[in-house]
């Protein structure tokens, strides 16, 4: 039955007087909008989008504080603001030990006319003034009354829907600590009125709900990744979770330099995993490997991450450690003229203040036997600058061009005032001219010595052998050891 032909026949069906106004009895349902995002399929290559703001503008920026990307938006609605801080909440809440609706969408808001669960982004109310025409039968009141609420809830609905996926965006990239959820989204919204006129005049007045949702569970959907749906099965998994962190974290070089530690976070992967083996063969790949836990856990062949897996890992172990980080995308490619293939990596903050890329699924080149230490993993990919030339005469920033990597509503992204600037500065880190940054020397007494390329040494210069001087560092400051 369509929509105006149902409110005419609840207006028919009964009405109540009111001191002189009339009710219409019951509650009229609008029409309900639904949206999705699948940031788990690519969409085909494109170049970089335009970004507004210069990489200029986005490396001073990041210079004072580590860039998420929900700072990257400037109008994104207050609302969605509020649920990108909710929803961080719960992420860590459930890796507490903590139930709620991310961990078990039972616990969210049921929808019993979508058969649904949902977390609540934003609730509208008001009350809206409508005209009639005198004598108007209880159709065209009806009518009159949709016409008024409808416009309002439909605007209230494009103002959200415009900038969904950027939120989504951000949901994924600055949580990706939440590993049993899946980069698959849904949303929607519903709304509901009710309306008193005067039969004898020309005006009515209404009262409406508009409620606009974030999907959790429906008929077809989860936004729980598919291992992770049975409670007993996350609970164990977010146990394991935590050791894998808190292990790598335990064992990283301590009181050293960033450089000390990201490399050490850099050998581990590559060293311990091995890029998925069905990736590229198969459209039926476990979504674990888009999972940082498959990097942590140390996985290879079909349960293998892939590049989301390294970074994500990469990232969590970073915001672990206290090293500012984030995740990047766009088509990379390794020589000039190839369109590239979606992929993402990360960019890290070093003592200096400056940002570096980190590409560790480029480090981690597979053999074939895909075994986890094929004897090819390296640094190359290491904190490189957008300058730096990687091979076949392309610069880093020609074959790691940022964007995002899914397909966009035109319209919607006109709307964005937003970067997608990477934040890398021109040249690769020097770690000589990075430790003598004021922001580098340390105050506690740290009698470990590292050579000028970040290896540590040991605990004083008698564990130095040869005959040459060495510049070493130790508690901030350089040594010539003889």
């Amino acid at each position: 039955m369509q929509m105006k032909q149902f409110m005419t026949a609840l207006l028919l069906f009964a009405a109540l007087t009111v001191q002189g106004q009339m009710m219409q009895s019951g509650i009229i349902r609008g029409n309900s909008h639904q949206n999705s995002a699948d940031l788990s399929q690519p969409a085909p290559w494109q170049e970089a989008l335009p970004n507004p703001t210069t990489a200029a503008t986005m490396r001073r920026a990041a210079a004072d504080a580590g860039v998420r990307w929900i700072d990257r938006i400037h109008n994104l609605p207050t609302h969605l603001k509020d649920f990108y801080t909710t929803y961080g909440s719960m992420v860590h809440d459930v890796l507490a030990g903590k139930k709620n609706a991310l961990s078990d969408p039972s616990l969210g808001i049921y929808n019993a006319d979508g058969n649904e669960y949902d977390l609540v982004v934003k609730t509208y109310t008001g009350t809206i003034d409508f005209t009639y025409p005198k004598d108007a039968s209880l159709a065209i009141i009806g009518d009159n009354a949709y016409a008024a609420v409808e416009p309002v809830c439909s605007e209230q609905w494009n103002n959200t829907d415009c900038f969904m996926l950027y939120l989504c965006l951000c949901l994924t990239y600055d949580y990706p600590e939440g590993f049993w959820l899946d980069s698959n989204f849904q949303w929607g919204d519903y709304w509901q009125y009710s309306y008193s006129y005067n039969p004898a005049g020309t005006k009515g007045t209404l009262e409406y709900t508009h409620v606009i949702t974030f999907r959790l569970k429906g008929p077809q959907f989860n936004h729980l990744r598919k291992e992770f749906q049975n409670p007993q099965t996350l609970a164990t998994a977010v146990t394991e979770y935590n050791q894998k962190v808190n292990q790598l974290v335990a064992n990283c070089p301590k009181n050293g330099w960033r450089y000390n530690q990201i490399v050490y976070l850099n050998d581990w992967l590559t060293k311990n995993n091995g890029y998925n083996s069905d990736y590229g063969t198969t459209q039926d790949i476990a979504k674990i490997a888009w999972s940082p836990l498959s990097a942590l856990r140390g996985s290879t062949g079909k349960t293998g991450p892939v590049c989301e897996g390294y970074a994500r890992a990469f990232k969590v172990l970073c915001d672990k450690l206290g090293i500012p980080c984030v995740l990047a995308t766009g088509y990379a490619r390794s020589q000039a003229g190839g369109n590239g293939v979606t992929h993402m990596w990360n960019e890290v903050q070093m003592e200096n203040g400056l940002w570096y890329a980190i590409d560790v699924t480029w480090n981690d080149p597979i053999d074939s036997q895909n075994r986890k230490e094929s004897g090819y993993e390296n640094r190359k990919w290491l904190l490189l600058g957008s300058q730096d030339v990687v091979g076949q005469d392309l610069t880093y920033a020609q074959s790691h061009p940022v964007s995002i990597t899914w397909g966009l509503n035109a319209q919607n992204v006109k709307k964005w005032d937003y970067s997608m600037a990477s934040l890398i500065t021109d040249s690769h880190y020097d770690f000589a001219a990075g430790m003598d940054t004021p922001a580098c020397v340390r105050t506690a007494s740290d009698p470990t010595l590292y050579t000028l390329g970040g290896q540590r040494l040991g605990k004083d210069a008698s564990t130095v052998t040869g005959r040459k001087a060495r510049m070493v560092v130790g508690n901030g400051r350089k040594y010539l050891i003889k």
